[in-house]
């Protein structure tokens, strides 16, 4: 009688055919080295389109973050409005219950703002006609209707313009949001590109291997058996793609840190650039592995169907 197969031999077995099977897949690519290292350099920049896209989103993102978001509107009165006339609607849109402060600014603090935000605080501006009115910033009631208060707001006689100060905000986070979509669209695209390139590739392999597999079919190799070293040549390529287009992510930032650090700074805005996190990281790399092995099983099953129909 034979020796009882135990739980520790079936493991050992396991691991010598995976071991095999992970060896072979290392050959297959390093024998066409030309042709793993295009494949794999073209799924990198295929995928490397889609993490920038996203992360620019992301970037956008963290700077409508860092920017304050109180929703306040600028009230420009007409030009020829007297300054008593300003405390009288001051204090009138004040007692209002949707409107929480209403803040006068002159034109001579205005245009000192102004000059101070330019860089030119000192100049003599003697003789100069101020050309800015009369402005009241009003700090709606965070329970407000913004548009009911708008309109309001612009029938006084008083008020020439309303604006939104944070409207451009606003229209910021709707480009941000396209964005994502963009990034998530090009993500989809970049997939099936990886599929098929992937499915090509070990089409071709499994071709130019046609008499091999025939004698390990013929011997009695299992499907699996056959199988398995495609499957793990598809999750090197999903894998390095990955980890390149990763590498080449980082590359850009590091070009467009020092640029962007300085407009930021031009802004007045605290952020600097964030690569991407490692948990994201690590679940792209083993995203695009199961991509790579889902393309090379179909790959390899058809090409198995076509060399022995009654195999598979």
């Amino acid at each position: 009688m034979g020796r009882r197969l135990t739980a520790k031999d079936g493991i050992r077995a396991w691991a010598r055919r995976h071991g095999y099977s992970f060896f072979s897949s290392i050959g297959s690519i390093v024998r066409r080295p030309i042709g793993s290292l295009l494949t794999v350099t073209m799924l990198a920049l295929t995928l490397t389109l889609p993490l920038v896209a996203y992360q620019m989103a992301e970037e956008l993102g963290g700077i409508t973050e860092s920017i304050d978001r109180e929703r306040t509107l600028s009230l420009f009165l007409v030009s020829d409005i007297q300054e008593a006339d300003v405390n009288r609607l001051s204090s009138s849109l004040g007692a209002a219950a949707d409107v929480l402060a209403v803040d006068p600014i002159s034109p001579e603090e205005g245009l000192s703002e102004l000059l101070g935000f330019l860089g030119m605080e000192g100049i003599n501006l003697d003789g100069l006609t101020n050309p800015l009115p009369w402005v009241l910033e009003v700090l709606p009631s965070p329970e407000a209707d913004l548009e009911a208060l708008i309109l309001r707001l612009g029938d006084q006689v008083e008020v020439a313009e309303v604006q939104m100060d944070l409207a451009w905000i606003e229209r910021l986070d709707q480009l941000i949001r396209l964005g994502y979509r963009l990034a998530w669209i090009l993500a989809g695209f970049m997939v099936v590109a990886l599929f098929v390139v992937v499915a090509n590739s070990v089409r071709f392999e499994a071709q130019q291997r046609h008499q091999e597999i025939e004698v390990m079919a013929l011997v009695g190799a299992t499907p699996a058996f056959i199988r398995r070293p495609f499957l793990y040549t598809g999750l090197w390529f999903g894998v390095l793609s990955s980890v390149l287009s990763l590498g080449l992510l980082a590359v850009i930032e590091a070009i467009l840190a020092g640029p962007l650090s300085m407009l930021y700074q031009t802004y007045q805005i605290g952020v600097t650039l964030a690569a991407p996190q490692w948990q994201a990281s690590i679940t792209l790399i083993i995203a695009m592995g199961v991509v790579g092995i889902l393309a090379s099983a179909l790959a390899v099953n058809q090409q198995l169907k076509e060399i022995w129909p009654a195999y598979v």
